[in-house]
């Protein structure tokens, strides 16, 4: 018995020896509610791919929505590529300009968007621009979502371009907050 014991034991050992298990696809991910997921990245062994997939489109499905004292609840629309977007809304570019961005699996609704608002409108006057990636954050697949993040700091940085070219704002003034 004790020698049946111990060459089961050995097979194991050697056979775990052999069998490399790759760990490097799994990640503690927090969702918007900051509790942790143990994802598998990669559960399939996919090549990674090099970019986001082609059903996001950051300048199309991105959502700016500017929020103000003037307008502390009721959005305004801003959009890339129209200056009038800009010019016809609240924004002040005498005011501080802070971006809110969602994270994995949530978009523009998520709460902290409003908490984040509600503070700093509270404290004094600025312009608060929540920034909605849902299109491309809402994937039960983490990797895919994680890819397009790249894609949608690019696209908040055209808008960052607009404000400035549009009104003069100071570059130094915008913070962007993520979440």
């Amino acid at each position: 018995m004790a020698t049946s014991t111990l060459f089961v034991l050995l097979a194991i050992a050697v056979i775990a020896s052999v069998v490399a298990v790759d760990d490097s696809a799994w990640h503690l991910v927090p969702d918007g509610n900051g509790r942790l997921h143990l994802v598998n990245t990669n559960p399939y062994g996919l090549p990674v791919s090099d970019g986001p997939s082609r059903r996001f489109v950051p300048q199309q499905d991105m959502i700016f929505r500017l929020f103000t004292r003037a307008n502390p609840t009721q959005p305004q629309i801003l959009q890339l590529n129209n200056p009038g977007s800009i010019s016809g809304s609240n924004f002040n570019p005498a005011h501080p300009t802070r971006f809110t961005i969602h994270g994995w699996n949530n978009d523009g609704s998520h709460f902290m968007n409003a908490d984040i608002r509600d503070s700093f409108l509270q404290q004094g006057d600025f312009n608060i621009i929540t920034v909605d990636w849902g299109v491309g954050a809402i994937d039960p697949n983490y990797i895919a979502a994680r890819y397009r993040v790249g894609v949608v700091g690019e696209t908040v940085s055209l808008l960052i371009n607009q404000l400035i070219s549009t009104t003069g704002v100071n570059p130094d003034n915008i913070y962007i907050i993520g979440f």
